[in-house]
């Protein structure tokens, strides 16, 4: 990971944005709501690092999606989370159409490896993949059923990927001078905060439950604070009012207590920083832009 000094804050800009997205039980995801089938936005990130260039932090969905899951028992994947996706979605078509060319993408930022946040990773080859090492433990080498139950699948990852991953454990993690109040605070997460550049711009912490080795990022947009919170919760009511998913979800995350005691970190996090924009990857209160310009 580049690393340098954080004696001044990095400039960033940052937009949200959309590629497609999925059909589930809103009950099962937060047991508040209504037992209706909805539309859950696959939500993805893009950055301007005024150092180190164009950033993403996953990918949403893509056509490479629908190539992956043709055959079983991958399939099943498609008909348990049915997916809503047009042509001009995926994630490096919005781009180009920013004038964002997929060479000018320099770092993809992995919150976890399930498919609706890898899909878009082969069409950016120059790209290189930040992650957690325990994250890509979890699904290296899984193939058949037992990448299927990981959310994973296989054909999305980029043959190279080995070439290109750089660890976050590997990196440098943030000393106290480092932290603004609010990144001082992810240490109620009890995990070590990663400093992703070594210039004090993003910070990430391990958010695990959902899946094994999920990371976050936090980071300011001028003034504003950003809390991509990636599949801690799947929408902000749950965050906000500390609202669990329904138990039926052990069937598809990783571990069912860990991700409660996450949630209920997150909780605190938001009562002392009720200001920080905390944002699921797929909480509809937030609309992904596809057709503007960074700031």
């Amino acid at each position: 990971m580049p690393s340098g000094g954080s004696s001044s804050r990095v400039e960033l800009s940052w937009r949200l944005m959309t590629a497609g997205s999925c059909g589930q039980v809103e009950k099962f995801t937060n047991t508040t709501k209504p037992l209706k089938s909805i539309q859950f936005p696959a939500h993805f990130s893009l950055i301007h690092h005024h150092k180190e260039g164009y950033i993403l932090v996953d990918t949403g969905y893509s056509d490479h999606f629908h190539d992956a899951a043709k055959s079983f028992p991958y399939s099943l994947y498609a008909k348990i989370t049915p997916i809503q996706f047009k042509p001009g979605d995926s994630a490096v078509e919005q781009l180009a159409a920013l004038g964002i060319h997929s060479s000018d993408v320099k770092y993809i930022f992995i919150t976890h490896f399930h498919a609706d946040h890898i899909s878009g990773l082969l069409d950016f080859p120059n790209a290189k993949f930040i992650c957690s090492r325990k994250a890509y433990g979890d699904v290296q080498d899984k193939k058949g059923i037992a990448a299927l139950l990981k959310g994973f699948l296989p054909d999305l990852l980029p043959e190279d990927f080995a070439e290109r991953v750089l660890f976050l454990e590997d990196g440098k993690i943030a000393s106290q001078e480092d932290l603004f109040p609010e990144a001082a605070s992810l240490e109620i997460l009890n995990s070590p905060i990663y400093d992703v550049f070594g210039d004090g711009s993003i910070f990430s912490v391990d958010l695990s439950g959902h899946a094994h080795g999920q990371m976050g990022l936090l980071f300011k947009q001028n003034d504003k604070v950003i809390f991509l919170v990636a599949d801690a919760a799947w929408d902000s009511s749950a965050v906000r009012n500390l609202e669990m998913p329904s138990k039926i979800t052990k069937l598809i995350i990783h571990d069912y207590e860990v991700f409660r005691t996450t949630l209920t970190q997150l909780h605190h996090f938001y009562k002392k920083h009720p200001h920080v924009a905390m944002i699921p990857s797929h909480c509809r209160e937030y609309k992904g832009e596809s057709r503007c310009k960074l700031c």
